[in-house]
């Protein structure tokens, strides 16, 4: 660092606490939630492929107090997603920018980082812009608070909704969740191995009796896969898709309805999703069909190693 009062420094299990408050009261201020447990941090950074030594790194001040915070966590062989978090001060722009370039030292050529960065939080754009990232896409988080029960789905004809069984319904979900990935403009297409990690299938976060499969006699033509966030008392509609040639008919708004219903009748009555501004299948106008209204923004930011 360029001041003498700052030290830059791979993160250590001690710092889980201050970090956490860090990444909060950024959270806080971005989107309004904290969005992570602190139990959550500590089983992510105890992730077999996750490095504490070479993906983290922390700024403290003379004094001991963490000022900055970053990480670039893998999700495969070459790409990673960075995360940075600063506390407010004059020179937390460049403190930004060296915990970035301290983390991409050791990257190989071709190596692709995306960040995911509030609307509301203009000093991390410009950090990420002027370290070389450049701004891809911008999701809308949507949110709807239910007063009363929502409307029942309507189911189009020959069509019926069921939950997800373990041990049964994992290829059938994997393949109609990537068939209907396709088309979002920003596919990542993932192996089962990856989506199975990714959607948390083997985690206690995982209840596949929130998860629902559309089916027309013994196919899955659409899925709507929930997650409940206890720590915000939040349902999560975190994949809703439908097979191309299955869509039009209303599957995908009868998956949503039929997911509020399932909230709601458990007590939890927010429930939210992301979804990307420029959806192909302009899929914001389904959700706003549905009750649901714009609360937030954040902007994807991605950058190549070279």
């Amino acid at each position: 660092m360029r001041s003498k009062q700052l030290q830059l420094r791979p993160v250590t299990l001690f710092d889980l606490d201050v970090v956490y408050n860090l990444i909060v009261q950024q959270n806080m201020l971005d989107f309004g939630d904290t969005l992570i447990s602190l139990e959550d941090l500590r089983q992510q950074w105890h992730d077999p492929e996750f490095s504490l030594a070479k993906h983290s790194r922390v700024v403290v001040s003379s004094d001991d107090q963490l000022v900055g915070y970053a990480e670039i966590r893998p999700y495969h062989p070459t790409r990673f997603s960075t995360q940075l978090y600063l506390t407010p001060t004059p020179s937390s722009s460049e403190i930004g920018r060296q915990l970035l370039v301290s983390l991409e030292a050791n990257l190989a050529d071709g190596t692709q980082l995306i960040a995911q960065v509030s609307g509301r939080n203009s000093q991390n754009q410009q950090i990420f812009t002027e370290a070389g990232y450049e701004r891809s896409l911008t999701f809308l988080i949507m949110e709807i608070e239910m007063q009363e029960p929502p409307p029942a789905a309507v189911w189009p004809e020959g069509i019926e909704v069921r939950p997800f069984l373990p041990n049964q319904d994992e290829q059938a979900t994997y393949e109609t969740d990537e068939a209907a990935s396709l088309d979002k403009g920003y596919s990542n297409p993932l192996t089962f191995a990856a989506w199975s990690k990714r959607m948390s299938l083997n985690s206690e976060r995982f209840d596949p009796t929130l998860w629902f499969l559309a089916c027309h006699e013994e196919e899955v033509v659409g899925v709507c896969l929930n997650f409940y966030l206890p720590e915000r008392d939040c349902g999560l509609i975190d994949h809703l898709g439908v097979r191309r040639n299955w869509r039009g008919h209303g599957i995908g708004l009868a998956l949503l309805q039929h997911s509020f219903g399932a909230f709601y009748k458990r007590g939890v009555k927010k429930v939210q999703l992301s979804v990307d501004s420029g959806s192909l299948t302009n899929v914001p106008r389904l959700y706003e069909k549905a009750g649901m209204e714009t609360v937030q923004t954040y902007h994807i930011y991605s950058k190549t190693i070279i």
